[in-house]
């Protein structure tokens, strides 16, 4: 009985020890990292599940090379990448792509721990869903107000630099080094959260998108935009847009 009740004991010793490590460890982190989990959190899955899918692109055919490889994947101008092509110029040819075009493909990886390389769905989402909660945070919408702040890509949808993939620096010290976003607009830090696996995030749980026009990086015709507001615009080669066109068809026409 003695041995029987030390044993309960000590049990309910170490659960109380653990929810008071799980306190402290949630206490700890930004308060963002609690508001993501109690607004899209969940829901992730299936809007990253949207923007990763790999579907049938010029685009997907040049990052579907770069497997396995992260510099040639995340580094457009990198050493990686350009060794990557040099040994696939009729595969890139087939894919009806200039050369220029294949180095300038912008890409990106599944996740932390995936060697997958994809086409980055962010690029070319500019009908309006380029926020962090529509796309699982991994994209952020850059205006033209910020153009010129330091590492900012671009005017449009891009990446959420936050979100670092399966880059082998996916760590606390960089997430929290102050390099990875622009200060004052969007910046990053590390949320340590037990059983989510949250790691690196944006300060700010959502943010807001606006449209702009596609200049480049999709066919044509697989350009589609809204009815009443033609610089809102997606592409077909997106799978995102895909579900976006299916969910509103009649508010979208082929440009």
């Amino acid at each position: 009985m003695k041995l029987s009740l030390l044993a309960s004991l000590f049990v309910g010793i170490n659960a109380v020890s653990l929810r008071e490590s799980v306190h402290q460890e949630l206490a700890a982190n930004h308060p963002v990292c609690k508001e993501i989990l109690d607004t899209w959190w969940d829901q992730r899955h299936e809007a990253q599940a949207a923007m990763t899918s790999s579907v049938d692109s010029p685009a997907n055919t040049i990052c579907n090379m770069f497997v396995h490889n992260w510099e040639a994947c995340f580094e457009p101008t990198s050493a990686e990448r350009k060794q990557v092509l040099d040994a696939n110029t009729d595969a890139i040819a087939a894919a009806g792509m200039t050369r220029a075009e294949a180095d300038d493909v912008r890409c990106a990886s599944l996740g932390a721990n995936s060697k997958i390389c994809i086409q980055n769905n962010c690029n070319n989402l500019n009908e309006g869903s380029c926020t962090m909660a529509l796309t699982g945070g991994l994209c952020f919408w850059y205006n033209k107000t910020v153009q010129g702040m330091p590492n900012v890509p671009g005017h449009g949808c891009y990446r959420n630099p936050c979100h670092l993939g399966n880059a082998p620096n996916n760590d606390k010290a960089t997430c929290n080094s102050g390099t990875l976003g622009t200060p004052g607009l969007i910046e990053c830090t590390w949320c340590k959260v037990p059983n989510e696996g949250m790691g690196c995030q944006a300060t700010t749980a959502n943010t807001p998108a606006s449209c702009a026009l596609i200049n480049g990086g999709a066919s044509p015709d697989s350009i589609y935009m809204l009815a009443s507001n033609n610089t809102c615009q997606c592409t077909l080669e997106n799978n995102k847009c895909v579900e976006i066109i299916d969910q509103r068809g009649g508010d979208f026409v082929p440009r």
